[in-house]
């Protein structure tokens, strides 16, 4: 994401906006980046209304990735992260319908078991682990999408 104090980028006047008066660079930092890559994973994951859609990570990443999916109507979104008080926190504040913790037992399992056997329709990853891209495909019923954010060697 070029998070660096300062990078070249040509053609940057291109593509530049003006950040309103109030709002700090840090304020409006992840509508270009975070966002953007959220909504780059969501759109990619060819989400039908009435879908449930599994999202591996509760970062940054995955959290927009979850926000904006909800722009295409899934009946269901299950957040998927070791991190309980990511899972927790996305749940209560509504990004999330349902956290899954792989740490208490297999996350494909308990996707499986929410929608009757069949798998998510469409699978996120944004974590960038060879784990959570195991997990993604587990979790997909056939015929499913997997969208991949994240970037592994």
């Amino acid at each position: 994401g070029c998070q660096a104090e300062y990078v070249r980028v040509p053609h940057a006047n291109l593509g530049m906006f003006s950040i309103p008066e109030g709002l700090t660079e840090e304020d409006v930092l992840f509508v270009g980046d975070i966002l953007s890559t959220g909504y780059f994973g969501a759109e990619q994951a060819k989400i039908e209304p009435g879908d449930t859609v599994a999202v591996m990570g509760c970062g940054p990443v995955g959290m927009c990735a979850m926000t904006t999916a909800r722009l295409w109507g899934p009946s269901k979104i299950v957040a998927v992260d070791i991190n309980q008080e990511r899972l927790d926190w996305a749940v209560k504040n509504g990004i999330a319908d349902v956290g899954v913790n792989p740490l208490n037992g297999d996350a494909g399992d308990a996707i499986r078991e929410m929608t009757e056997g069949r798998g998510a329709d469409a699978t996120i990853e944004a974590n960038g682990f060879k784990p959570t891209f195991d997990m993604a495909i587990d979790a997909v019923r056939p015929g499913g999408t997997v969208s991949l954010i994240g970037v592994f060697e």
